[in-house]
């Protein structure tokens, strides 16, 4: 028997946003950190705390604090030290916390599509800081699951995959970076990049500038579907 996968394009039936840079207005602060908690554990100059944060900034904070740790001093860094890295970023964080705002136009999406589609986040950041962020921005209704550290995007699209018994296909995956789409690619799921860049990325269906460009996506893959 042929399985839904293999009959062509499915229709979308759940749309996954990361969270930083997509949702919120929060990829600043996390960058903020990153430098902040680099200056106080490590040597070297913020040109290179810069590039390493180019090379490994797309994974959770965990890694890559270790990762560009090991870039600047050419050493792993102990486990004290990696440690002392991530709560120096957490305290950031938390101190910066307050600043974080939900990006216009998602209300007004949920809005239109709740009735349409399931909502998840799957973001890179702790999950219990992710749950709490959504608390405070009052959208945690909004969205039926939450994933976040310890579990990569990859591994969240693939549950969301088997969680609800559908073929990759009927998965949006909804991020700011080229890398959500890689991840995106990897799970087989559907990708959407919502920047500014006009960068595009493997398996997308639509770059996009605001959430209701992301409905106008929405509405032509459902057409043609």
């Amino acid at each position: 028997m042929r399985q839904e996968s293999d009959l062509g394009p499915s229709r979308v039936t759940v749309v996954v946003f990361d969270l930083d840079g997509t949702l919120v207005n929060s990829s600043w602060i996390k960058k903020g950190a990153y430098l902040h908690a680099m200056a106080r554990w490590t040597g070297g100059a913020v040109e290179d705390h810069e590039r390493a944060y180019a090379i490994h900034g797309t994974v959770n904070r965990v890694e890559q604090l270790r990762r560009s740790f090991a870039e600047v001093n050419g050493e792993p860094p102990s486990e004290a030290v990696s440690d002392g890295l991530v709560a120096t970023y957490g305290e950031f964080c938390a101190a910066h916390s307050g600043e974080i705002k939900l990006l216009p136009g998602f209300r007004d999406f949920y809005e239109r599509t709740h009735d349409r589609y399931r909502l998840l986040i799957a973001s890179n950041a702790p999950c219990d800081e992710v749950r709490l962020l959504c608390d405070r921005l009052g959208i945690t209704h909004c969205f039926d699951k939450t994933y976040g550290h310890p579990v990569s995007k990859e591994t969240a699209l693939r549950e969301t995959t088997a969680a609800y018994g559908i073929p990759p296909t009927s998965i949006l995956f909804v991020g700011d970076r080229k890398e959500d789409g890689l991840a995106a690619q990897a799970a087989g799921t559907r990708f959407s990049l919502i920047a500014h860049s006009g960068e595009s990325s493997p398996g997308q269906i639509g770059a996009v500038t605001s959430f209701g460009e992301l409905i106008d996506v929405l509405d032509a893959a459902e057409a043609a579907s």
